[in-house]
């Protein structure tokens, strides 16, 4: 988090080039953030450049990317909810039953063998 309003442009120019990737700039918290690869590296870079560019820094750190995150940046949108087809309703997990669905457990027969008579 930026101490400064002031220097979210220049603290975006820096983490842009310590990422090599596009940062994320959220001027009502000051906050820039950008995935890395070398995590470690990128924040030792990070703090070393805000440091030379005089840029005061009240928050700083790294966390693991979410699945939403992860989702994003494989497919370039954030995840919504799967509509049913019929209703628009989202799917709440039915699974099928019968012949295309799982067996159903509470049925003594379920799961069990024909076995062929014997002679």
């Amino acid at each position: 988090m930026l101490a400064e309003d002031a220097d979210l442009a220049a603290a975006t120019a820096i983490l842009a080039r310590v990422a090599g990737a596009e940062p994320e700039a959220d001027p009502e918290a000051r906050r820039v953030s950008a995935p890395v690869a070398q995590r470690v590296t990128a924040l030792t870079e990070a703090v070393r450049s805000l440091a030379d560019a005089r840029i005061d820094v009240t928050d700083i750190g790294l966390r693991r990317p979410t699945l939403d995150d992860v989702f994003l940046r494989l497919t370039g949108h954030r995840a919504e909810a799967d509509a049913g087809p019929a209703t628009g309703e989202p799917d709440r997990g039915h699974r099928p039953t019968g012949p295309t669905g799982p067996p159903d457990l509470t049925d003594p027969r379920a799961g069990a063998r024909q076995e062929a008579p014997t002679s």
